[in-house]
């Protein structure tokens, strides 16, 4: 039986050699039940090696690499808060981090990224960005105009437009809807 230790860093070696897991492949792997690699996966995040996704994990980018880009949105320039945050993976391994779900569409446009990861604004967990539910033009001020915020559930959703108004959208209605409204930056 393996101890914790031993079945986090086969998860790091794993997330290493694969760029992304599922719970379910590593469960597989360390022959371990979805819980237990939930609850590493847990561990690992806290101490800022991971980032948990929907269904799996990926390896946290690395800070120092990162760090220019971690502190400021290439888009706006506006400071990066982690309740908004939106992270796009790109082909060769770079991670870009946009100050919001509004930044972040707009990049990803440009970008054409191999991954995209919204953050749910009422948990703070990251989801892809692709299965989110976003709430264009609600009555709260973001760092950016207009102001998009992204959620895990539709119904999470729905629940917070009943207070503050917007329109809910799925990923490719958002991206097409702030295309079509604003024009990026000629010099990301």
């Amino acid at each position: 039986m393996t101890t914790a230790h031993e079945r986090q860093q086969k998860i790091l070696d794993s997330l290493s050699e694969n760029e992304a897991c599922t719970i379910h492949g590593l469960a597989e792997l360390l022959s371990v039940s979805a819980m237990t690699i939930h609850r590493d996966l847990d561990k690992l995040e806290k101490e800022g090696v991971v980032v948990k996704v929907h269904g799996g994990a990926i390896l946290r980018p690395d800070t120092e690499k990162n760090a220019e880009s971690a502190s400021s949105c290439p888009m706006c320039k506006q400071s990066i808060r982690s309740q908004l945050a939106f992270v796009l993976q790109l082909e060769n391994g770079e991670q870009k981090q946009a100050c919001c779900p509004h930044c972040g569409l707009m990049m990803s446009k440009m970008q054409n990224p191999a991954l995209m990861l919204a953050t749910d604004f009422l948990r703070g967990n990251k989801v892809n960005a692709l299965q989110a539910t976003y709430l264009i033009k609600p009555d709260l001020k973001t760092c950016c105009s207009p102001a998009v915020i992204a959620f895990a559930s539709s119904e999470d959703a729905q629940r917070f437009q009943q207070g503050f108004g917007g329109e809910i959208m799925v990923f490719s209605e958002a991206k097409s809807f702030l295309s079509s409204t604003h024009a990026p930056p000629e010099n990301m």
